[in-house]
């Protein structure tokens, strides 16, 4: 196996259309959505080897210091590896 970007989580206000114009751009379909940690929403959309995971958290996101620190918030990069 190579070792390879797997997905990319990141924070954004409406996973939804951030995952219509993804899909538009770059031609990814979702692969899954649903409910994600602390009760927000996710969608991964991408291929069939890697994907972007699209988080909503569950908190207002119109606070001005909340927006800083998460809207478009990069949270985390998921690395595929041998055993």
């Amino acid at each position: 196996m190579k070792i390879g970007l797997e997905h990319v989580n990141v924070t954004t206000r409406d996973p939804q259309a951030a995952a219509e114009w993804l899909g538009r751009v770059f031609g990814w379909r979702i692969r899954w959505q649903g409910s994600a940690m602390e009760t927000g929403f996710t969608i991964h959309v991408g291929d069939d080897d890697r994907y972007l995971a699209l988080y909503r958290p569950p908190f207002d996101l119109n606070d001005a210091e909340t927006r800083y620190r998460r809207v478009n918030g990069l949270n985390h990069i998921g690395i595929v590896v041998d055993d």
